[in-house]
């Protein structure tokens, strides 16, 4: 089986039942779903995992770049689409995203901290200057339906619990 890794995840599931045993398949929570927002989604990596479990899926990639490549990776999967925003607890701001080297792969909005004790070899080497949106705006914006879309995939790099932050109106709806 192929390996998934989701850094940081809140589900409906998540939150009625303890979490994934250290020993529990960390794909078994997409059973229990019926759609998937996944922010930082670079490339689509998980989009045949997800269309195998039948998911709506809305993919949130800042990086344009990324987000051209993820768009074009979806175009045989009708079910998912994609979006090119910087999430955060606030709508409006300008930020530095800042590019790692590997693929641009740990990019992030963060300084580098432990990451660097891991990875020394992952560096930042340009960033670019986004306006933020949070994901409350973004669900308003695009009239998402958080009935289908319940459930929230996180993998940007440390700034996981800005972009709850500014989910808080939608939180009720998803859980």
């Amino acid at each position: 089986m192929k390996e998934h890794r989701y850094p940081s995840f809140l589900t409906t599931s998540c939150l009625q039942d303890p979490c994934l045993a250290r020993d529990q398949d960390p794909d078994s929570f997409l059973d229990r779903i019926t759609g998937i927002i996944h922010v930082g989604a670079n490339s689509g990596q998980e989009r045949e995992l997800y269309a195998s479990k039948g998911l709506r899926v809305l993919w949130v990639e800042p990086r344009p770049d990324d987000y051209e490549k993820l768009v074009s990776n979806l175009k045989n999967f009708s079910n998912q689409k994609a979006v090119q925003a910087l999430l955060y607890d606030r709508d409006d701001v300008q930020l530095s995203l800042n590019i790692a080297n590997h693929g641009g792969a740990s990019s992030s909005i963060m300084n580098f901290k432990d990451h660097k004790l891991l990875w020394p070899e992952v560096n930042y080497v340009n960033s670019i200057e986004m306006t933020t949106k949070t994901l409350a705006s973004l669900v308003r914006e695009i009239q998402l339906d958080l009935i289908t879309y319940n459930s929230i995939v996180l993998d940007t790099q440390g700034s996981e619990l800005l972009i709850l932050k500014g989910a808080i109106p939608l939180l009720s709806s998803i859980a």
